[in-house]
């Protein structure tokens, strides 16, 4: 005995099956491109912060450099205004530092160069035996 395949049996099931390739091809990519509209925000936002970081960095090794540059030429003898001007940069300096400080305050390994901060871990898993500044007070003889 043959067996004829009818639409009667597989009407109960269609409604499901457009309902299931509804779901396959619209609302999976769908959240998928939610969730990647999301992760590529988020990776623009580590680039603008990480270019903010290299711009603070820049302006504070020009200002640093400026400022020696200065000092240097002014214990030769040379003196005027403009050297003036630029040893006073000196104070900004600080600013600088506070603002790439709180820009890397959320990096781990930003921990170790703050006497401030939370200890940080060696490479061995233990607490470091000393704390930054006693390490700087040591090394300059004070």
């Amino acid at each position: 005995m043959a067996y004829r395949f009818t639409d009667e049996g597989w009407d109960r099931w269609r409604f499901a099956g457009l309902a299931l390739a509804a779901l396959l091809i619209v609302v999976v990519p769908s959240l998928l491109l939610l969730q990647l509209s999301r992760d590529s925000v988020n990776a623009a936002n580590w680039v603008a912060h990480t270019q903010a970081v290299s711009a603070r960095l820049y302006v504070l090794q020009a200002d640093i450099r400026d400022v020696e540059s200065a000092a240097l030429t002014m214990s030769k003898g040379v003196s005027s205004d403009a050297l003036r001007q630029r040893l006073r940069r000196a104070d900004d300096v600080g600013q600088t530092v506070g603002e790439l400080s709180s820009l890397v305050s959320d990096s781990p390994s930003s921990w170790c160069a703050s006497a401030a901060s939370p200890p940080c871990w060696n490479g061995a898993w233990r607490w470091p035996s000393r704390s930054p500044t006693a390490s700087i007070r040591r090394a300059s003889g004070s």
